[in-house]
């Protein structure tokens, strides 16, 4: 397969992203991948914390000096690891952080979903106040005409409103 952005050398490097639901897929050849930061020199050599490094821009001499108040970690130990210290980092190093949030999650904060098999489910989820069930289960007897089941939840609800007012 020939290398799709110059499309004269053999394809060696396969890149997949997947941004919003959207996902791109790319084949590249090695000087392709290296010309946009994809391969490095030993496939082998690959290291997370590159790659991490890589999308957050790199080392910078503010980033060696860069320190959080609150936990003591360098920007650097965050870039480097991809890992922040605690919650004030987000604010310290947010010029840093921002950008990488939004690759990874298409947007400036995470915010979360709900199972789309449930979200319906979880919205109409109301709290039970058990008088207005048994006068919506009334409502239904006497409808269906089911005297006898109605005449059970009329003397049931006036038990109930009987309870409230002592």
């Amino acid at each position: 397969m020939l290398c799709e952005n110059c499309k004269k050398n053999q394809a060696t490097t396969y890149f997949k992203q997947t941004v919003n639901g959207k996902t791109n897929e790319i084949f590249l050849c090695s000087e392709c991948a290296a010309k946009a930061g994809l391969s490095s020199p030993a496939p082998a050599a690959f290291s997370l914390d590159d790659f991490l490094l890589n999308l957050l821009g790199g080392r910078t001499a503010q980033s060696e000096k860069k320190v959080c108040p609150v936990c003591g970690i360098s920007e650097r130990e965050v870039l480097d690891s991809g890992r922040v210290g605690c919650g004030n980092c987000y604010q310290e190093f947010s010029g840093r952080l921002v950008p990488f949030i939004e690759k990874v999650h298409g947007n400036k904060t995470h915010v979360g979903k709900r199972p789309k098999n449930r979200a319906a489910e979880i919205s109409e989820q109301k709290p039970v106040d058990p008088l207005l069930s048994l006068k919506e289960k009334l409502a239904a007897a006497i409808k269906a005409e089911k005297f006898e089941e109605a005449a059970v939840l009329r003397d049931q609800i006036r038990d109930y409103e009987q309870k409230e007012q002592q």
